[in-house]
């Protein structure tokens, strides 16, 4: 404009498209040795609906959603995920995940150490029953993440018998034994 007075062009509207969620990886809590709870939170939509988000998890840095993973509702918010069927004396890595229609988006990575599960024995059948004795014997499947230091039989008259009855022992470690 000549006289210094300001022009303005032809007003034009547009709309962005959406971007990947922001999200927070939780601190894990409540490790056991199988288990443990983690989660995170999805602080930005990114413009589109959350339509997925939880844990992804595993024994490899940056699990991704191809990994073992949760999955915890949808949308923005805080949200908790129990972490199952893990090994014991093990470190897992740990990443919040959400997804929209831009993508998915990963929190930072954090890990933990599970704590030593219970082992997995299996007891065989009794055989070579006699009026004095039998034959019976097992088998270690799982040392729980630590070292088997004691097996063999608990046996009684009763019920479910424990160790603090009548014992015998078959060694350590993890395979089969026959007492």
């Amino acid at each position: 404009a000549p006289d210094g007075s300001t022009v303005y062009g032809e007003e034009l509207n547009f709309t962005t498209l959406p971007v990947i969620p922001t999200v927070t990886t939780a601190a894990i809590t409540a490790i056991t040795g199988n288990a443990a709870a983690g989660g995170g939170n999805v602080t930005v939509s990114g413009g589109a609906e959350v339509t997925a988000r939880g844990i992804c998890f595993g024994l490899n840095h940056l699990p991704t959603v191809v990994d073992t993973k949760t999955s915890d509702a949808k949308g923005t918010g805080a949200f908790v995920s129990a972490l199952t069927a893990l090994k014991g004396n093990k470190t897992y890595y740990v990443r919040a995940y959400a997804i929209n229609s831009a993508g998915t988006a990963y929190g930072p990575e954090v890990s933990f150490t599970t704590l030593v599960d219970l082992p997995v024995v299996t007891t065989t059948e009794v055989t070579g029953i006699s009026k004095t004795g039998a034959i019976s014997g097992g088998a270690v499947t799982y040392d729980g993440g630590g070292i088997v230091s004691a097996r063999g039989l608990a046996w009684g008259t009763a019920a479910n018998p424990t160790i603090a009855g009548n014992k015998i022992d078959a060694g350590t470690g993890l395979g089969a034994f026959v007492s």
